[in-house]
């Protein structure tokens, strides 16, 4: 953007900041005039030409006239804010008046605006998932898996259930009780994933439709039952 002193702004209170800026000028081109007389004299025993010193005035004039300009346009980005160059600016309309630049703003907004809304955020791409609230995951472990898990300890291959999140291993007797238990919370369980990883039971083994069996019976044929099969992968053991 191309500088202007325009960025001091068109208010009220622009005759006091021409004022201040010409005062700047004045004071600032005076006492530069005075501090290069005073070396000259010390330094090499006699005054500056007149014309010289007058080069210097003018130069410290103008260099106090901006640098008050740039504080009186300030509020933005760096010294006279906004997106303009230094010492005028565009009275921070970059920035917010936090301090935030306008990029991260535009950012943060479009990011405000990708998130799904209302019911949206409980339905996938298909909009056909439940919410997770209404969703019970459980892993179904393969014994190798299991023997991970035992670090060289007892294996109970009966326990071989695990809610996906947990650590804690289960038998049939128990993982049927959660299910039983989330069946009649309110909201009810709408989705059963039984999640299998590449050591787990293949989905047609007993261990695996009896679960399903036992879900459909207790929550009636509204439940949704979904296999989960990540046949690339290993049961996640903590500390691997």
């Amino acid at each position: 953007m191309i500088p202007t002193v325009w960025a001091l702004g068109l208010d009220r209170n622009l005759p006091v900041k021409v004022l201040a800026i010409i005062g700047a000028a004045a004071v600032g081109g005076l006492l530069l005039g005075f501090v290069v007389q005073l070396v000259a004299r010390t330094g090499l025993g006699r005054p500056l030409p007149s014309w010289a010193a007058w080069i210097f005035r003018v130069l410290g004039g103008v260099a106090s006239g901006l640098i008050v300009a740039s504080l009186l346009s300030g509020g933005g980005e760096g010294m006279g804010g906004g997106d303009g160059w230094w010492p005028f600016g565009t009275s921070g309309q970059t920035g917010s008046t936090d301090g935030t630049p306008k990029e991260k703003q535009k950012k943060e907004k479009k990011k405000e605006e990708e998130k799904p809304k209302g019911k949206d955020r409980d339905k996938d791409k298909g909009g056909k998932s439940p919410p997770p609230n209404d969703v019970l995951s459980i892993e179904v472990l393969g014994n190798k898996t299991l023997t991970k898990l035992a670090s060289g300890g007892t294996i109970d291959l009966g326990k071989r259930y695990r809610l996906q999140g947990t650590s804690a291993l289960l038998d049939l007797r128990r993982i049927k009780k959660v299910i039983a238990g989330r069946c009649q919370q309110t909201p009810a369980l709408r989705q059963l994933q039984v999640i299998l990883y590449r050591d787990s039971p293949a989905a047609n083994e007993g261990s695996v439709t009896g679960l399903k069996s036992y879900a459909r019976d207790v929550c009636g044929d509204d439940l949704e039952l979904k296999d989960v099969i990540n046949g690339d992968k290993d049961a996640p053991v903590p500390g691997e």
